[in-house]
């Protein structure tokens, strides 16, 4: 797979600002690394530099421990698997090491299974395992286990630099293109260099790339969510509980990043009356059953909140 094939190599192939890399440079010199938590959008660099480190430290591969918080996300997989795992020296590694990818899926008692054994000898012995925790939200880490971190942010590469990887890709894997699909594709992508490298791979047949552009889910929903906004706004009442059914039936069995998106319907311009609803349910996302009628509880209880403020 493409993605495997131009995973970075090296700290210095991860974007990150230059004082970070040296930072982590100089720990791996000393073969160790701090608690870290890497936090990002998906694509940026976070399991990327987690293996770089992987690669650079962990010389048997009973040292390591790699999991993903989205599947094994309770507190019987701490116990049972992480806590069994850091009980013990590392066989031939200078340290051992646990990647707790998406870390910010974890249950609020798994967390706090994780508080005490970090910096306990007794259970960490010698405190000779480290802990990596990538996510993509920052809310979604636990301030008691920030405290015990050191904190990374990944902002992914510039728009033109990806333009570039995706051409270079192109060229080395000597695939025919059209400049004006490949731009389509890493605007629809971008930041995430794993969706763009593999829409590469996947848009290429015989020799030649050609992309294919359909507005996605996500995009009609936030065009949808613009106009939702605006009829609440004016408290056209009707037309916003039009526009919420158009959504649910938008989304449909699609695969949908629920949090993403409320994330980036945060940063835009909402009446003051809609901030705290939102930030309930964006709390609450990672608890829940079902995000899709939970996201369209949340569009309803958002008009139903300024519609009952509006008429008092």
């Amino acid at each position: 797979m493409w993605v495997d094939k131009y995973r970075p190599k090296t700290i210095y192939d991860v974007v990150l600002e230059k004082d970070v890399s040296v930072k982590l440079e100089n720990q791996l010199n000393k073969n160790t690394i701090n608690h870290s938590i890497f936090v990002g959008k998906p694509g940026t660099g976070k399991t990327s530099l987690a293996l770089v480190i992987r690669d650079t430290l962990i010389k048997d591969d009973s040292d390591i421990l790699f999991m993903n918080a989205s599947g094994d996300r309770g507190i019987d997989t701490i116990r049972d698997v992480v806590l069994d795992f850091i009980k013990t020296p590392p066989i031939s590694s200078p340290i051992k090491l646990v990647i707790m990818d998406e870390a910010d899926n974890l249950t609020p008692d798994a967390w706090k299974t994780l508080r005490n054994p970090i910096e306990n000898p007794e259970i960490n012995v010698n405190l000779s395992s480290r802990f990596i925790f990538t996510a993509n939200y920052e809310q979604g880490i636990p301030d008691f286990i920030k405290s015990r971190c050191d904190l990374y942010k990944f902002y992914g590469m510039p728009m033109e630099k990806a333009y570039d990887k995706a051409f270079s890709i192109l060229q080395d894997e000597m695939v025919e293109y059209d400049e004006n699909d490949v731009h389509r594709l890493v605007n629809d992508k971008y930041p995430d260099l794993r969706s763009i490298i593999n829409g590469l791979e996947n848009n290429t047949q015989n020799g030649k790339f050609v992309y294919n552009y359909t507005e996605s889910v996500e995009s009609i929903i936030r065009s949808l969510f613009d106009q939702y906004l605006e009829s609440v706004v004016n408290k056209d009442w009707k037309k916003a509980s039009t526009i919420i059914y158009q959504i649910r039936s938008s989304i449909g069995s699609n695969a949908v990043n629920y949090i993403e998106l409320t994330r980036e319907f945060m940063d835009k311009d909402l009446p003051i009356e809609m901030v705290p609803i939102m930030n309930h349910y964006f709390n609450q996302f990672n608890i829940v059953i079902d995000q899709r009628l939970h996201f369209i509880s949340m569009l309803g209880d958002m008009m139903l909140v300024y519609r009952r403020l509006g008429e008092k």
